[in-house]
C-alpha cells in the first residue's frame, strides 16, 4: 500500500489526509489508511490503527486503539484502549476507556 513513513511508527497513506499540526501529536506505532481523515490537533499515540475512510476530527485523542473502516471519532472525543466498528461514529466529546464499540445490527 503506498504511502510513507513519518518517523518513529508512524506510517500514512498517501492517501490519507492529515492535518499538519496533528503530525507532531502522533506517537508510538500509528497507522493510517487510505481516505482517512485526521483533523486539526487530533492526536494518535500508542498503537493506534485508523482505518479505510475513518475520520478523526479535530482535538480528537485517540490511544491504544483500533478504528475499522469507516468509523469516526467526534470533535474533541478521547479514546483509550478501544475497537471502534465498522461504520461506528463517536459523538463529539465522549470519554471512552476500553471497550468495543460496535452498531445494532437490525
Amino acid at each position: 500500500m503506498p504511502g510513507e513513513w513519518c518517523g518513529g511508527g508512524v506510517w500514512i497513506s498517501d492517501k490519507a489526509r492529515v492535518h499538519p499540526s496533528a503530525y507532531g501529536l502522533m506517537e508510538g506505532y500509528t497507522f493510517v489508511g487510505p481516505k482517512a481523515v485526521v483533523g486539526r490537533g487530533a492526536s494518535l499515540s500508542g498503537v493506534v490503527a485508523v482505518g479505510d475512510e475513518c475520520w478523526v476530527s479535530d482535538g480528537a485523542t485517540v490511544k491504544q486503539s483500533v478504528l475499522l473502516p469507516g468509523s469516526s471519532v467526534g470533535r474533541g472525543a478521547h479514546l483509550e484502549d478501544c475497537i471502534v466498528g465498522p461504520g461506528y461514529e463517536v459523538r463529539p466529546g465522549e470519554w471512552i476507556r476500553g471497550g468495543a464499540l460496535v452498531r445494532g445490527v437490525s
